[in-house]
């Protein structure tokens, strides 16, 4: 492991708590960890007597080693996150869940959370880390693919069945699963990263915010995708799923041609190339 890697680690949690005004650290007290069982509960809007994670399994992970961690904003807990480790041992974490309050939480808390992460696991020895993300949920792409320079792994359809959750009854648990190189330093993914100065859209959003297939390119292409697909679930559920029908028909074929998603851009798409087009991974 890289020292500079380490220290770049350091540097990025104390200016990201700083500028999200919390403190993040691990968690393992049974107030704290009842604390966030209901903050993650209200985050994903389960239903009365619902919890995303229960406070059973919060402590066995807090008190056998693994990530479960907090951001607090003047005491109060305003963000969450959990996580086990996972194959390939000992090197790698899965990152399970990230939860912020957005209503009493600063912007950036779950940056904060992110940026803790990776020290957490350098300090371990833990040089990777994987998790899933809504395909469909722009801001995480953003935060994950595009600042993060989390690697695209792979696109599974209904990957946790269906969820009886608020934010995603009835709306499928497609998703895409990363992995995050925490080695890499900044200097690093800088170099790694793909921003072509020319694609072409493949999926695009329509005057009506509708998806619009085009043909598929020779070269990078665009797949852009609901710049708030929450709110698009509140105000136009049909055309959301729309959406979601729509990666389905068109990101497993080309995925199975060989192309792979590399970035996502600052105007709200994944960047996808072609096998000709790739670096040796």
């Amino acid at each position: 492991m890289a020292q500079t890697a380490l220290q770049e680690a350091r540097e990025a949690v104390d200016q990201a708590t700083a500028r999200a005004q919390v403190v993040v650290r691990p968690v393992a007290e049974t107030d704290e960890l009842v604390a966030m069982e209901a903050l993650l509960a209200a985050v994903w809007e389960h239903p009365p007597g619902s919890v995303e994670l229960d406070i059973t399994l919060l402590a066995a992970l807090a008190r056998s080693g693994n990530y479960v961690a907090g951001a607090f904003r003047a005491d109060e807990l305003v963000g969450a996150t959990a996580g086990f480790r996972c194959e390939p041992f000992p090197a790698t974490l899965h990152s399970h869940v990230t939860g912020v309050d957005r209503q009493r939480a600063a912007p950036g808390t779950g940056t904060a959370l992110k940026a803790y992460q990776r020290l957490w696991c350098l300090e371990r020895g833990i040089t990777g880390v994987r998790w899933t993300f809504d395909a469909l949920q722009s801001r995480n792409a953003r935060l994950n693919m595009g600042h993060l320079g989390a690697d695209w792994v792979s696109f599974h359809v209904d990957y946790y069945g269906e969820l009886r959750d608020g934010l995603n009854r009835g709306t499928g648990s497609d998703r895409l699963l990363l992995q995050w190189h925490l080695t890499r330093t900044a200097a690093h993914r800088a170099d790694q990263m793909h921003r072509p100065e020319r694609a072409q859209t493949l999926l695009a959003r329509g005057l009506a915010g509708e998806p619009v297939l085009g043909t598929v390119p020779t070269t990078y292409s665009r797949l852009e995708i609901p710049t708030d697909i929450d709110g698009l679930r509140a105000s136009d559920p049909e055309l959301a799923q729309r959406w979601r029908d729509t990666l389905r028909e068109v990101l497993p074929g080309l995925i199975a041609d060989g192309w792979r998603v590399v970035d996502f851009d600052v105007d709200g798409a994944y960047v996808i190339v072609p096998p000709q087009e790739q670096e040796p991974r």
